[in-house]
């Protein structure tokens, strides 16, 4: 008898440090490649999928490659914690969008790959279209054909990019700007080519993240004696919009551009789409005018297979 109380003892012994031990684990936050999100503790986890323990004490088992975002929720913005603390459950009934626009300023791209397998057609100014996908998380290639009505020459560019090294918030890129102006009656016949090649690399941190590098620019391979310097920022504001800045510095006259350009606006996202809304300023504009020029731009995100 005393051999059974003791067993039961050493049981529910175990069973509560069971308990204990999961409620040490931290609430984690996931949101999926759906736009879904859940919040609960991680109680198991493999190579393919891991195990949330929701707050009813139901557990869920959710695949790691929906998976699009994990974080714990304490090192979440304070808006969103709040949110979570208003909810009974920790499965939040509307959706958390996530900006799938990471890799891209406004113009200049960051260090962050387009993920595998995943691409998007954007319609910078309407008149440059561009298109990109990404290949095994390393390997973005893009590319596109301007198309400005009536004229007889346009511009082909292509941007390649490869992020060569990821190491916990950071990420390391390289990458160039082809740009190319022919006259379609006679392809073969091309005027210039131009463009620039970079070294960049990007913090992120949860919604946000920073980006700096340098790009050198050229013309028929004749290269700029000095580089550019570029800053870019995104922050998170709200569930689906965020701010974004952009700043070409160059650091001599002959290098591309000769001056300063600063980009700043806004980006507004659900899970398909999402919209580029902005200003740039060339330091010597002069117009007399509406000082700045206005930036526009619509993006259509696809998974071509999961």
């Amino acid at each position: 008898m005393k051999l059974l109380i003791l067993l039961i003892i050493l049981l529910a012994s175990i069973n509560l440090y069971a308990q204990i031990d999961t409620l040490k684990s931290p609430m984690m936050k996931l949101t999926l490649k759906d736009s879904s999100v859940y919040y609960g503790r991680i109680i198991s986890s493999d190579d393919n999928k891991l195990t949330l323990l929701k707050n009813n004490n139901v557990e869920i088992v959710i695949p790691k490659n929906e998976i699009l975002e994990i974080y714990r929720v304490q090192d979440l913005p304070k808006e969103i914690k709040k949110t979570f603390t208003k909810k009974d459950s920790l499965e939040v009934e509307e959706k958390q969008y996530v900006d799938k626009g990471l890799h891209r300023m406004f113009f200049f791209p960051t260090a962050n790959p387009v993920p595998n397998s995943e691409g998007y057609l954007s319609s910078n100014m309407i008149f440059f279209p561009f298109a990109a996908f990404g290949i095994a998380n390393i390997f973005t290639i893009g590319g596109g054909v301007s198309l400005i009505p009536g004229a007889t020459n346009q511009i082909y560019y292509f941007a390649p990019k490869i992020t060569f090294l990821k190491y916990n918030n950071f990420s390391f890129a390289t990458g160039g700007f082809i740009f190319n102006s022919s006259n379609f009656s006679n392809f073969s016949n091309s005027n210039s080519h131009s463009g620039m090649i970079y070294i960049i690399g990007t913090y992120n941190k949860n919604y946000n993240n920073f980006t700096a590098g340098l790009a050198y620019g050229y013309e028929n391979n004749n290269f700029d004696d000095s580089p550019m310097i570029f800053l870019g920022y995104q922050g998170y504001i709200k569930n689906g919009s965020k701010f974004l800045t952009e700043i070409w510095l160059p650091t001599s006259k002959n290098s591309f551009p000769e001056i300063a350009i600063i980009f700043a606006g806004f980006r507004f996202y659900n899970e398909t789409f999402s919209g580029d809304v902005g200003l740039i300023r060339p330091a010597n504009y002069n117009n007399n005018g509406f000082p700045f020029i206005p930036w526009i731009n619509l993006t259509y995100n696809f998974t071509l297979y999961k």
